[in-house]
């Protein structure tokens, strides 16, 4: 883990389930202010949130994730007590 991780105990890597692929894009950009550009692979879309200072995420097109017991899956980092 980076150092950047550690000092701001950041999220280390995040998938968010989206409705709309290109909607959720345009909105995760203006709100945190970051690239986000899309991908192919397999077959399939997802959207890459930038992350050159440290790790981040991605956006999923999967509306069928987003429940009231579901949603963002997330791995983080945390501080040493």
């Amino acid at each position: 883990m980076s150092d950047f991780n550690s000092q701001h105990n950041r999220a280390v890597w995040f998938d968010i389930p989206v409705a709309d692929l290109d909607r959720a894009a345009a909105f995760y950009a203006a709100v945190l202010a970051v690239r986000v550009h899309k991908e192919k692979f397999d077959g399939g879309e997802f959207c890459v949130l930038d992350h050159r200072d440290g790790n981040g995420g991605c956006l999923i097109h999967e509306p069928s994730a987003i429940t009231s017991s579901g949603g963002i899956l997330a791995l983080h980092s945390t501080r040493d007590a």
